[in-house]
């Protein structure tokens, strides 16, 4: 298991409209072994269904923390 930072940039509004942007940030713990894609996560994680993600979200990331090396 990792944690990792999970932001979602969400777009409201129509076409000509001014589109409201809501930030929704949160810290979860995943198992890599799972293979799970960002937007997987997202959807495991939240209350967002795939759809509303995929009609919603301007962007997504997920900081996955990177391995240390060995000196």
């Amino acid at each position: 298991m990792i944690e990792i930072f999970v932001t979602v940039w969400l777009g409201t509004g129509g076409f000509g409209d001014k589109t409201i942007v809501k930030s929704l940030s949160q810290k979860v713990m995943i198992d890599l072994a799972k293979h799970k894609s960002c937007k997987q996560v997202i959807i495991d994680e939240t209350e967002l269904t795939k759809e509303q993600l995929d009609y919603n979200a301007l962007l997504y990331v997920c900081d996955y923390p990177y391995p240390k090396k060995n000196d």
